[in-house]
């Protein structure tokens, strides 16, 4: 093979493996630009769209102060109406949000880690079923505001929709933060890559010239060898040794010389050997300057074929530059760029109040001295327009010459995106110190680096730094109400550090920075980093006066029971009043239907009830003419009308006082059977309810055993013989079972009139 062809091979094969390794950094290096700007969108999106969920939860809660308010103090039915239609729209706001983010993390599960999307998911799928009580919510507030339960409505919106609120506004600002932190990976993976590829290119770079370097000496040897052969042959036959020969076993230029030295040795002699010693100088220069001009192209390709900015530069200016400079900088000819100094292509000052001109210049000798510096700069296009750049300046040698190698990188959207990452983490802070709930976060060794306005105000901190960095367990929960110590192993808020358990507490205390404590509601929710635990947030209240409320409502509601009671009780005395013959006949039957609803294992509050409705149940017979109520003989059939109207009206007296339980019924279905035979309105079986159909068999027990004006008492076994015999057509069965085995087997007795 001729050494020319040795050489070509030699450079093709690099060449064709510097294209390879080129080809792929280069591919590489596109697809992770490409991957970390969806990671940007995305999480860009997403931080928008919980900044939009936490709009909805707090536009939510305004409105349903605004429902609550206008239906119980201003009652205007066009504000009432709007701010109902707010709730829907905030809650079908939050849903489609919710719906959005939950696209974009699938989404996101083709580039980023899977495991972490998944448990995003599961947030979201956690946010996504918290807010699907609030249709039931708004159901409940709607009931309780018409029916003018304003206390209930005001306990649903502290109890039940504030902790949800925060619940969510907690889960959607751990998003956040996710999606925060992910671009910032983003943004320094990024750095990381252009970094690796430059170091690759500059490597590879350095890599060829030495394989060129490496290449040069193995064949400059394999020639020397063989023209120290030559030089020995042609050395003998110019000292008469004519019949020397050089062994030629190769086809290339020496070894052709070889075998013309061998030919012209026979005739030529010192003539020879002068023009043989001439052809092999002039063929080592040619060959090195082949070299050299091939060394010098292959680092101008790929100076020139680089993807970012590069420059070759001295103290005086740009000596040559490559074609990614000219997009960046808007020129459109190197030789535009070429003699212009650093600051040339720089605002006349930098961020920092410094000269451009001056701070070049010490970049520059820095550069020269140290080897190589990165640092950030204030660029300027040919049209004016300023970009933030990193610059990176390494000095080289170059034909014998120091010079700087500057590879400049245009970071204006990551300075965007890092401006766009503190706007919204000012929002956030903005946000969480607007809500009326405590807020607190906790990393993994329990240490404070989060801590909103609220908390501070309640727990009468002034600024930040009082909290940050501070455990607070020890600072806020070391101690119970009594006084004891609350061991940090017992508290919920650090069992979740452990167990991820989130957890609701309403039965303890919280201390001041002041020395008192108050009690609180609190809810902490564990902050996951990937699979990992790796904090928890609190949120907490000072539900002082609640707990006052409640204690006040307890005491209104045992007066008014004693109230109605007494006034229920004066009511059914004067019902009596007007029928000396059946005295006490209510409270008899009171008795007897309270005793069988215990037997049927009714619970107490609808037993309360059944001997209210009991007691009151002959109410109508008020309107009833009292001689007929206290007739000696048997009523006529149209006196018998009139008595049996008393039902009816019992339930017209009754009916528009709020019971909370159907006393206006058992008065008007006392006299109702079963089988549909009684009166006033024929009801069957479950029509009647319940409470009616005990007081029905109490009130006939009563009346057959105890005396009337018209008929002496029966007595107790004649009234149980009625009840067994129409139990179940009458009288429903399983109260006349529950009757029968009160007096029958466990001795029950009422004491007669």
């Amino acid at each position: 093979m001729r050494i020319g062809h040795k050489v070509v091979s030699g450079f093709v094969i690099m060449g064709a493996l510097v294209a390879v390794v080129g080809g792929y950094s280069l591919t590489r290096h596109y697809d992770s630009l490409h991957q970390i700007d969806q990671i940007i969108h995305t999480n860009t999106h997403e931080i928008e769209l919980t900044e939009k969920i936490d709009g909805a939860i707090q536009s939510l809660k305004l409105n349903y102060l605004a429902w609550i308010f206008e239906t119980q103090v201003a009652q205007h039915p066009a504000d009432i109406a709007k701010a109902r239609e707010g709730v829907k729209k905030n809650i079908l706001d939050l849903n489609e949000s919710l719906l959005s983010l939950e696209q974009i993390s699938r989404m996101q599960m083709a580039w980023v880690d899977h495991e972490d999307e998944l448990q995003e998911i599961k947030e979201i799928n956690d946010l996504k079923r918290r807010s699907t009580q609030f249709d039931a919510i708004n159901e409940q507030l709607g009931l309780l505001l018409n029916s003018g339960a304003y206390l209930q409505a005001h306990q649903l919106l502290n109890n039940k929709i504030n902790p949800l609120v925060a619940e969510i506004l907690s889960i959607s600002f751990k998003l956040r933060i996710d999606a925060s932190n992910e671009m910032k990976n983003a943004l320094v993976r990024a750095r990381d890559d252009t970094e690796s590829n430059i170091t690759l290119t500059i490597q590879l770079v350095i890599g060829v010239l030495l394989a060129a370097i490496l290449f040069g000496l193995l064949l400059s040897r394999g020639i020397m060898s063989r023209i120290v052969k030559l030089k020995q042959v042609t050395e003998e036959i110019g000292s008469g040794h004519l019949d020397s020969r050089v062994d030629s076993l190769s086809g290339d230029e020496i070894g052709d010389i070889a075998q013309s030295i061998n030919s012209m040795a026979k005739g030529l002699r010192k003539a020879i050997v002068s023009r043989d010693d001439l052809v092999r100088e002039i063929r080592i220069r040619e060959i090195a300057e082949v070299e050299h001009s091939k060394s010098e192209a292959k680092f101008h390709t790929i100076f020139d074929a680089s993807a970012d900015v590069l420059f070759l530069l001295d103290d005086v200016g740009v000596l040559d530059c490559n074609s990614a400079s000219l997009g960046l900088f808007e020129y459109s000819s190197k030789e535009q760029l070429i003699g212009q100094h650093l600051a040339d292509l720089s605002p006349e000052v930098q961020l920092d109040g410094s000269c451009s001109q001056t701070a070049a210049c010490e970049r520059i000798d820095e550069a020269y001295k140290e080897g190589s510096i990165q640092f950030e700069w204030i660029c300027k296009k040919s049209s004016g327009e300023e970009f933030s750049a990193e610059v990176l300046l390494t000095s080289t040698i170059l034909n014998g010459g120091d010079l700087l190698l500057a590879s400049i990188r245009d970071i204006s959207e990551r300075k965007f995106a890092e401006r766009a990452l503190k706007a919204s983490e000012e929002r956030t802070r903005l946000l969480l110190d607007s809500t009326a709930e405590a807020i607190y976060g906790i990393d993994r060794d329990g240490l404070c680096f989060l801590a909103n306005a609220s908390c501070l105000e309640i727990l009468g901190y002034e600024d930040h730094s009082e909290l940050i960095g501070k455990n607070m367990h020890e600072l806020i929960h070391h101690s119970r109400s009594d006084g004891t110590i609350y061991p940090i192993d017992e508290c919920p808020v650090y069992r979740a550090l452990e167990t991820g358990e989130e957890s609701h507490v309403d039965d303890e205390v919280i201390w001041r920075k002041n020395g008192s404590y108050f009690p609180a509601s609190y809810w902490t929710h564990p902050i996951y980093k990937g699979d990992k635990i790796a904090g928890s947030v609190v949120t907490f209240l000072d539900i002082s006066e609640t707990i006052k409320t409640k204690q006040d409502l307890k005491q209104s509601h045992e007066y008014l029971r004693v109230s109605l009671e007494g006034t229920v009780s004066a009511v059914a005395k004067a019902v009596e009043a007007r029928d000396p013959y059946t005295s006490g006949h209510q409270n008899r039957v009171a008795e007897i239907a309270v005793a069988i609803a215990h037997e049927m294992g009714l619970d107490s509050d609808r037993i309360k009830g059944i001997y209210l409705g009991a007691i009151i149940h002959d109410i109508g017979k008020i309107q009833t003419p009292a001689e007929l109520l206290s007739k000696p003989s048997r009523l006529t059939g149209i006196e018998y009308s009139l008595i049996q109207t008393h039902a009816q009206t019992g339930y017209d007296i009754l009916k528009d006082v709020a019971f909370p339980w159907p006393i206006a019924l058992i008065a008007q279905q006392h006299h109702e059977r079963v089988d549909g035979s009684g009166y006033p309105h024929g009801l069957k079986g479950e029509e009647i309810c319940l409470e009616a159909r005990i007081v029905a068999v109490a009130d006939v027990v009563e009346a057959m055993s105890n005396h009337r004006p018209y008929r002496a008492g029966l007595g107790i076994d004649r009234a149980l013989d009625e009840i067994r015999t129409n139990r179940g057509t009458h009288y429903d069965a399983d109260v006349a079972d529950a009757c029968l085995l009160l007096f029958t087997a466990k001795g029950f007795f009422v004491q007669t009139s």
